[in-house]
């Protein structure tokens, strides 16, 4: 391990304690009525808003103007957030949240780590959601329709796709790299990891784009690869972001 790189488990408790303070805006209880089942690895709820805002950070740092993202979320996000989705190989893209990476044990525990790659997902239509996206998207809203994208790739719904293609005539050149993004993001989730990486290879270099090329290197065995991308989105994540929790674990898994 590089020695400026923390041991793992201090990795995994910072990472734990991260998600643990998403909690600080106030989720609500469980009513009395109602049963919460618990498992010994169970993890802390993440805050909708928290979620959020760290969704929109790929939008954000991949925008030349650098202009914080200011756009509201769909009315299912709550749902979203608090449904026991989730994913170990997590591309730094609009929709995503570190938090999403719940499963530690088996991310540790895993050698063969192409295994841990998303595969293509069952169909989810979600109505509320698309219409939120279809407004956006049509209305040519940017960073909004971008966030609608993914969103929908995150709710697993094919119309990400289907929206995707629809917007890619009307992208402005600010923005031609987080698009980019996007569809490389709904490349590596629906399991073409192939396609997904020729485009982040073409992209110029960012936080997310060197996060995801790193990301994708580890999931497909290659741990010098994956050290080489990881260690320079490191170098550009603010050491407040999220982000930069979920990088250094990745950083830690490619020295093992």
């Amino acid at each position: 391990m590089a020695p400026d790189t923390p041991p793992i488990a201090d990795l995994l408790a910072r990472f734990l304690s991260r998600q643990a303070d998403a909690r600080n805006a106030g989720i609500p209880e469980t009513p009395v009525s109602e049963v919460q089942p618990f498992e010994a690895a169970a993890f802390p709820m993440v805050e909708p808003r928290t979620a959020w805002s760290e969704a929109a950070q790929a939008i954000q740092m991949l925008d030349p103007q650098n202009v914080v993202a200011s756009v509201k979320p769909p009315a299912d996000w709550a749902g979203m957030v608090s449904s026991p989705m989730e994913l170990l190989a997590v591309p730094f893209a609009a929709g995503n949240f570190p938090q999403l990476v719940r499963d530690l044990p088996t991310l540790i525990k895993t050698t063969k780590r192409t295994d841990l790659q998303p595969k293509a997902p069952t169909t989810n239509t979600a109505p509320g959601l698309e219409t939120w996206a279809s407004q956006a998207i049509r209305r040519r809203e940017f960073p909004a329709a971008l966030m609608a994208i993914g969103a929908l790739r995150l709710a697993g719904d094919p119309n990400a796709k289907v929206m995707l293609e629809e917007l890619r005539p009307h992208v402005p050149a600010r923005w031609a790299s987080a698009f980019a993004n996007e569809e490389a993001a709904l490349a590596w989730q629906t399991g073409d990891a192939g396609a997904a990486n020729e485009i982040w290879s073409r992209l110029p270099e960012s936080a997310p784009t060197c996060f995801n090329r790193g990301m994708a290197a580890l999931f497909s065995d290659k741990p010098a690869e994956a050290r080489a991308a990881l260690t320079q989105a490191i170098t550009m994540i603010p050491e407040d972001n999220a982000w930069l929790h979920l990088a250094r674990l990745y950083l830690a898994l490619s020295q093992m």
